[in-house]
């Protein structure tokens, strides 16, 4: 089931901003303005939403329309279009590492927005989506609304856990990469797993920000991932191509491979996360802070 969901849930007749899809049963994809995906979980006895996206409109209300009982949202890591949209919601989760290493620091900004010294509501344009805003994006009561920063957590994740839904399970992996405490969730009953911002098809895996993991720990992530590869269906990024088969776990770890391999040579690139080094798949793959050591 497809479902155009921007009058139905914006405010005041704004411009659409939400595109709601039902991939399973009780389990929906939401496509926020085009840019970034999260999705929401019905559960037999909880409701999971993973990830809050960029909290440009009440998230809590759209959840409303499709989820029941109480609601745990489990970031997959804390980035701006990933977490912005917490603050609807009481109860929040992530990796324990996320929230040590990186969510604390987010909510020491509080001071630098109200002082005009950050702007978050920067990253759209720095992103390259400001086009897609709503007409009556308010920049400033947007950056006031981030200030309030991420609630804290009621759970944080470790390597292994479970998150009980009632009638299925997702399990908690750790995969270090994009950031260092970064998760993916695990469904094995419909042989589905969340990928956050650990992989994509279509765009780049910025593996170059401040908060990324180490090589070494990055190229082992992505080798431990190509061990579901033959389990896993569906693949649901929050970037690019929406389903990707499970087998392109193979795909990437394949790829990591070469560019260990030196057979694969880097196009120094900029953009907003600052300046790194792209390694083409065909069309997407990784971005590294500095060029890979080739092995010998």
């Amino acid at each position: 089931m497809k479902s155009d969901c921007g009058n139905q849930h914006s405010q005041g007749g704004q411009m659409a901003w939400y595109q709601v899809d039902e991939i399973f049963p009780g389990v929906y994809r939401v496509e926020e303005g085009g840019f970034v995906a999260f999705f929401l979980l019905q559960g037999s006895e909880r409701s999971v939403i993973i990830d809050t996206g960029c909290g440009l409109r009440d998230v809590r209300a759209l959840a409303r329309n499709y989820l029941s009982g109480d609601i745990l949202v489990v970031n997959t890591h804390v980035h701006p279009d990933h977490s912005n949209g917490n603050a609807y919601f009481d109860a929040i989760s992530m990796g324990r590492i996320e929230w040590e290493e990186h969510g604390r620091k987010w909510n020491g900004n509080t001071h630098r927005i109200h002082s005009g010294d950050w702007q978050p509501s920067a990253i759209f344009e720095g992103s390259g989506f400001e086009h897609l805003l709503p007409s009556d994006f308010d920049r400033r009561a947007y950056d006031l609304f981030v200030a309030r920063g991420i609630p804290e957590p009621v759970r944080l994740w470790e390597d292994g856990d479970y998150i009980d839904l009632g009638d299925r399970q997702l399990e908690v992996l750790h995969t270090p990469a994009h950031t260092r405490g970064s998760i993916c969730l695990l469904d094995r009953e419909r042989a589905t797993m969340y990928m956050g911002d650990t992989l994509n098809k279509s765009k780049n895996w910025w593996l170059h920000l401040k908060c990324r993991a180490s090589p070494d720990v990055i190229f082992a992530t992505y080798e431990r991932l190509e061990g579901y590869a033959d389990e896993l269906d569906y693949l649901l990024p929050a970037h690019g191509e929406a389903i990707l088969p499970g087998h392109f776990l193979r795909d990437v770890a394949e790829g990591m491979a070469v560019i260990r391999s030196g057979a694969i040579r880097p196009k120094e690139v900029r953009n907003f996360g600052g300046a790194g080094y792209f390694y083409d798949f065909g069309a997407y793959g990784p971005v590294f802070a500095e060029p890979v050591p080739v092995e010998t």
